[in-house]
């Protein structure tokens, strides 16, 4: 349960788009259920996305989203008394709990920009749960509660579909960049082959090539596509928001995503190489 505060609740975190929509649900569900508006530090380069909801109050600063975060710990700590930092690796006073040192207590290391950890696997299930954890929330809630953008803009979404949609086909939809954790580059090929023997069923829709005004933007093409295929980037987290059945290709371990909405397939990076044939039958269904 969520405690009521008298006072709103100030969280970190600078972007990037993916790692804000991971968190907007529990930001919501704080809103809903004290009726305050939790602050949330972030950088310019990604503060467009607060346009989308109503229940969050923005607070942006001009920082680098990588380096900017103490700055932004001490803008917090000044101006609201204290703040929680969701991706604590990001947290420069962050120290993980010693580990239990017997053979029998699995442990994971991580390495983020120049730093290491070694900690209980138990706390690492992936970045998106352990940050969910750390801001005071459990998997569960996290799995169950929506992404909502109640202030999205059908205007916006009309034109976007009427510049992207050019046939009568089903859409479909795919992205296998990213910024962070695109498919690995050596199977490219071998993806865009699956959607050029799709073609002849779908308007295929290369998410990478639009620059939607606002990412949730992409939504008003979503909603109207058949399915989607999609790296572990934001239109993988995006797709929370719609009922859009779509094929998830995640990074490996700690680092890769755990698909929201409908997710029909997920597909390690690791495996990748020997499920092209599973992806391929699952896009051609959606047709």
């Amino acid at each position: 349960m969520i405690s009521k505060e008298r006072k709103a609740p100030c969280m970190i975190c600078l972007g990037r788009a993916g790692d804000l929509m991971i968190l907007l649900p529990g930001w919501k569900a704080i809103y809903d259920q004290t009726g305050l508006k939790p602050v949330v530090i972030t950088a310019r380069e990604f503060a467009s996305i607060f346009d989308g909801v109503s229940y969050v109050t923005p607070h942006v600063l001009n920082v680098n989203a990588y380096t900017g975060v103490l700055q932004a710990i001490q803008t917090g700590i000044r101006l609201y008394g204290n703040v929680l930092v969701p991706k604590w690796w990001d947290d420069p006073r962050h120290r993980p709990p010693p580990i239990i040192p017997e053979p029998w207590f699995e442990t994971k290391t991580i390495k983020y920009q120049g730093k290491t950890w070694t900690m209980a696997a138990k706390d690492w299930d992936s970045y998106q749960t352990s940050q969910w954890e750390h801001a005071g929330f459990t998997r569960e809630q996290m799995m169950e509660w929506p992404l909502v953008f109640d202030r999205r803009s059908e205007a916006r979404e009309e034109q976007l579909r009427r510049q992207t949609f050019k046939t009568n086909k089903p859409k479909l939809l795919w992205n296998i960049g990213g910024t962070t954790n695109p498919a690995p580059g050596e199977h490219h090929a071998k993806l865009r082959a699956i959607m050029t023997r799709l073609h002849g069923k779908f308007e295929n829709v290369d998410l990478g090539h639009i620059r939607a005004p606002r990412i949730y933007d992409l939504l008003g093409l979503y909603d109207k596509a058949a399915g989607m295929l999609t790296s572990d980037t934001s239109t993988l987290h995006l797709a929370a928001a719609s009922k859009l059945p779509f094929v998830a290709l995640l990074a490996n371990g700690g680092s890769g995503s755990v698909p929201r909405g409908n997710c029909i397939l997920k597909v390690r990076y690791n495996s990748l190489g020997q499920s092209f044939q599973e992806i391929e039958s699952a896009l051609t269904k959606l047709a």
